[in-house]
């Protein structure tokens, strides 16, 4: 419910962003020490890694640590015990091969629009993977393309497509993750192969420099 009334009122434009400069690898590492708890039952480490000197996006803090939050819960439930997730933030331009690369592997993903240097976030898991015909959805309200959590995938294997059926919360970080990096003039995708793992992904502008 509470996830549902938050995604109404991001629909709704009821939302105010403290758009400040920020420093997001600090975002990252908090989001990182909040989850390690839920982390550690599972014997799944969490990394952090940003270079020196990053400029600072202007951004709202906790609406993106909120993100990451969702972001890594969700890596957690769907990487098996004893795996690996990995922050990352690093300085993007257009001509980055990380962003050329998605758009040339997902044809299905909207232009990404980094027409100028921007920071890009990413969380990347160990985790089961998102088949490819459940890639174009996986940000939807409801939709859930993971299958199974591993913890209960010895009762039954995963299946490509699955649907609300068969996982488990609400079906809605996600879609609340997409409004607020939209919401920052940013944009999220996700890279993955079934059993392989996944790489969710996001941009930020940067603060002024001046």
């Amino acid at each position: 419910v509470d996830d549902l009334l938050e995604l109404s009122r991001i629909e709704s434009g009821r939302i105010n962003l403290q758009m400040e400069p920020t420093d997001i690898a600090g975002v990252l590492e908090v989001a990182a020490d909040r989850m390690a708890p839920l982390a550690k039952e599972r014997r799944i480490t969490i990394t952090v890694e940003a270079p020196e000197h990053l400029p600072e996006a202007q951004a709202d803090a906790q609406r993106v640590e909120q993100v990451l939050i969702n972001l890594i819960h969700n890596a957690i439930k769907f990487t098996p015990d004893g795996g690996q997730i990995t922050l990352m933030v690093d300085l993007v331009t257009p001509e980055d091969h990380r962003v050329m690369q998605a758009t040339r592997n997902h044809p299905h993903m909207p232009p990404l629009l980094v027409t100028v240097p921007m920071l890009l976030v990413q969380v990347c898991d160990t985790g089961v993977g998102i088949s490819e015909d459940d890639l174009p959805r996986v940000f939807e309200r409801f939709f859930k393309a993971y299958g199974l959590p591993v913890r209960e995938q010895s009762a039954a294997p995963l299946r490509a497509g699955a649907t609300a059926g068969h996982s488990t919360g609400t079906g809605l970080g996600l879609a609340i993750a997409r409004y607020i990096v939209e919401a920052h003039h940013g944009q999220i995708w996700v890279e993955s192969q079934l059993g392989r793992g996944s790489v969710f992904s996001f941009t930020l502008p940067l603060a002024s420099q001046g």
